[in-house]
């Protein structure tokens, strides 16, 4: 199966309205209920750094 162009846009759209419906969800939450969230920003910290050091190993992994 080939993939188009018109795959690619419904991809983008997609995950920017998926990604934007989850802040929203994920703000209202934290304002009706601090005290499930703390300590929320150092998971999501975390996560950003173990996805950016496997994107940094397969470039290494892909030049040797």
């Amino acid at each position: 199966m080939n993939i188009g162009a018109g795959h690619w846009i419904f991809a983008g759209l997609f995950a920017l309205v998926f990604i934007g419906a989850m802040v929203f969800a994920y703000r209202s939450d934290r304002q009706r209920s601090p005290q499930y969230f703390t300590g929320s920003n150092r998971f999501l910290l975390g996560v950003i750094l173990i996805v950016m050091l496997l994107v940094v190993l397969k470039i290494l992994y892909r030049f040797s």
